[in-house]
């Protein structure tokens, strides 16, 4: 599969076991890259990606990260996603302990509302009871190495995404770091893309590099 970043007119290779580390010195340039990742996410054409002459959904196989130091696991979208995963598992495979936990709980509340006229619903909502007890995934905020591994794994069985895209990393994480991630991401069959804005350490050997200027040059 290959990419493309429209505002510079240049076409990459998602390549296995490879990451494009793509550094922009023009600081227009990357800002509007990076604004238009964030705040049009569903129909921006900064990146597209395609195979032969098929263009893929960005939004469908890529995910872009932007705030490195806090990756939000518990965010809502993710959380719904494992509400409605963990229900439809309930409901196929553990159908007689969904039966005896809502007759557990309509008995619980016909006695708890027994001075008042009640009424329950047919209707039994696994979702509503994660939500009630605020089921979440547990991580350590502070280990951003596993968090970012662990947010990987999350997107891809839940979005079947396995692009990802980075701004800023390594400006966060060092080099012993990044080769973690990447010895994780190349385990895990994932595709990673770094865009930076500058280069504070040399090319890994997982790296393919680009490099544009500020005079938007083309300089490696």
């Amino acid at each position: 599969m290959k990419f493309k970043i429209t505002n510079i007119n240049k076409e990459f290779e998602l390549k296995e076991n490879i990451c494009n580390l793509i550094v922009l010195e023009n600081t227009i340039t990357y800002r509007n890259i990076i604004t238009e990742l964030i705040n049009n996410p569903k129909h921006s054409e900064t990146i597209i990606f395609y195979e032969n002459t098929k263009i893929h959904d960005t939004q469908s196989i890529a995910e872009f990260i932007s705030n490195i130091i806090y990756i939000d696991i518990n965010k809502s979208t993710i959380l719904k996603k494992i509400y409605k995963s963990l229900e439809k598992d309930a409901k196929s495979n553990y159908v007689n302990d969904v039966l005896k936990l809502k007759q557990t709980i309509n008995d619980f509340l016909f006695t708890l509302s027994d001075d008042f006229d009640t009424n329950i619903s047919d209707e039994f909502h696994l979702t509503k009871i994660f939500e009630s007890v605020d089921l979440a995934i547990n991580y350590d905020k502070f280990d951003i190495i596993d968090n970012i591994c662990k947010y990987m794994d999350i997107v891809n069985k839940l979005e079947n995404k396995s692009v990802f895209i980075f701004t800023g990393l390594r400006m966060i994480i060092n080099q012993h770091e990044l080769i973690r991630v990447y010895s994780y991401a190349n385990q895990k069959k994932y595709s990673i893309i770094m865009l930076e804005q500058v280069l504070l350490f040399d090319k890994l050997d997982d790296e393919d590099l680009f490099i544009l200027d500020s005079d938007l040059c083309e300089i490696y």
